[in-house]
């Protein structure tokens, strides 16, 4: 559960036959409610058919689109069995032997290189966006060929549609211990600084091959 919502995943082996495991290796879907307020508008007609327009290769691929109601499901497709969130790699004493120098170095150039990709990408088909939820959860890793996939790609703008919820204070971009200070402060102004911020905690944690707090304080308190 993060700021986009829930967060399921799958793999080959336990997908319905006939369906091509070549094509689909790791499967995860998010589901994201949004209310009824403006889900036919525009704009968020625009930002939907934007979303599978996001593609960089340290950006997870969304594969498919699912609109029910109010809730919205995503499918990204990563193109590996064995990758983890980061904080599954990070959290597991035999995968953190494996993360060498080298690979910390680059899985953390990836991630930047996505970011820079969400942050400076303004062309006509899609608008530069802020991620809003940047943590361990968001980014998934393949250890043993080193390389980063980054999930929600443009979801903020989507978010960023319903009006309802803004208006209820129900939005809150970033989980609390990657959130920026001055949005903690009250800022209602979520901009790329945030993530910038985000990502220099995550950027220790992989440095330092620990995580800022243990996985039990992140199940019981959201930290």
């Amino acid at each position: 559960q993060g700021t986009y919502g829930q967060l399921f995943s799958t793999r080959d082996e336990e997908l319905p036959k006939g369906v091509d495991s070549e094509a689909l290796k790791l499967v995860l879907i998010r589901k994201v409610e949004l209310s009824q307020a403006g889900r036919m508008d525009v704009v968020r007609q625009t930002v939907l058919s934007e979303l599978p327009t996001w593609r960089h290769p340290c950006i997870a691929p969304l594969a498919a689109t699912s609109l029910d109601d109010t809730v919205n499901t995503f499918v990204y497709n990563i193109p590996s069995t064995s990758a983890l969130s980061l904080r599954a790699v990070l959290s597991n004493l035999e995968y953190r032997k494996k993360m060498s120098w080298s690979k910390r170095l680059n899985t953390i150039h990836q991630i930047a290189q996505a970011l820079a990709f969400l942050h400076n990408n303004n062309s006509t088909i899609h608008k530069a966006a802020v991620h809003g939820d940047l943590q361990p959860e968001t980014i998934f890793i393949e250890v043993c060929e080193v390389q980063a996939y980054l999930l929600d790609a443009g979801m903020s703008r989507l978010i960023a549609t319903d009006r309802s919820k803004f208006a209820r204070g129900e939005v809150v971009y970033g989980s609390r211990a990657y959130r920026c200070p001055i949005y903690e402060r009250g800022s209602t102004g979520y901009g790329p600084t945030c993530d910038i911020f985000a990502f220099g905690t995550i950027l220790s944690e992989i440095m330092t091959a620990k995580l800022q707090f243990p996985l039990i304080m992140y199940l019981l308190y959201g930290f």
